[in-house]
């Protein structure tokens, strides 16, 4: 399986997206762990509606997590 990268939505108006070849949600601030495949980038990359963000992810006994963003003063 691909890894996993943190991603969120880039408006609000995103926040509905789902991983379509999995069903995974964005959660209700419009983030979410998503694989790191074609269909991620493509959205990244094409439609622009989500942004990849450069935090650590890690995959422990099947759960993944991502580590908090650091919030810019």
């Amino acid at each position: 399986s691909p890894p996993f990268v943190a991603v969120e939505a880039t408006e609000e108006r995103y926040r509905a997206l789902r991983h379509a070849p999995t069903g995974t949600p964005l959660d209700e601030d419009g983030r979410g762990i998503w694989p790191d495949d074609s269909f991620t980038r493509s959205l990244e990359r094409i439609d622009r509606s989500i942004r990849v963000i450069d935090v650590p992810v890690t995959v422990n006994d099947g759960a993944v997590k991502a580590a908090k963003p650091v919030k810019e003063a």
